[in-house]
């Protein structure tokens, strides 16, 4: 079952187990710090208990600035998500982005990749996987495989000099 925010599809509704136990946590949302070596997760109380509710409510929770101003929006102003899709079976999220999205330096774009994956990946098994669109090209590894990123693909910290920064895998 595909979840497509513009197409017009039904919402799916959680299992009572997966709303109970999401309503009655208190999630994160993944910040990046101002100097872009690090994000940083901080406490968020959904209010979404859909599927389509709670990855709205994230995305735009990541767009938007914490309270902490050593941290900022992970979702630049410039970059649009266009729409995503949601793959119920294969518990995949296809996020597909605006073309400024390519302008994010490296190490930029890898701590934006994480923080999404990080805070989309943790609900108990709704998402397992993030995938990335930029105008209309997947987002490859070096050996040009989609990047279909699960929670342990990340990167958490970035040191060194930006321009020879590495990804850990």
């Amino acid at each position: 079952m595909l979840i497509n925010n513009k197409s017009g599809l039904n919402t799916v509704a959680l299992s009572p187990n997966q709303a109970n136990l999401i309503k009655n946590l208190t999630q994160n949302i993944y910040y990046i710090n101002n100097d872009e070596t690090k994000i940083k997760a901080f406490a968020y109380q959904l209010s979404s208990t859909t599927e389509d509710g709670i990855i709205s409510e994230c995305m735009e929770a990541l767009a938007v600035s914490p309270d902490d101003k050593n941290y900022k929006a992970v979702i630049a102003s410039s970059v649009k998500v266009q729409q995503y899709q949601y793959d119920k079976d294969s518990r995949t999220l296809t996020l597909y982005f605006s073309r400024e999205y390519e302008q994010l330096s490296r190490t930029s774009e890898m701590l934006v990749r994480t923080a999404i994956v990080k805070t989309m990946t943790q609900f108990g098994g709704i998402i397992d996987y993030v995938s990335f669109n930029v105008d209309g090209n997947w987002l490859t590894d070096s050996n040009g495989n989609t990047l279909r990123m699960k929670n342990s693909d990340y990167v958490s910290e970035v040191s060194g000099s930006q321009g020879h920064v590495k990804e850990a895998r």
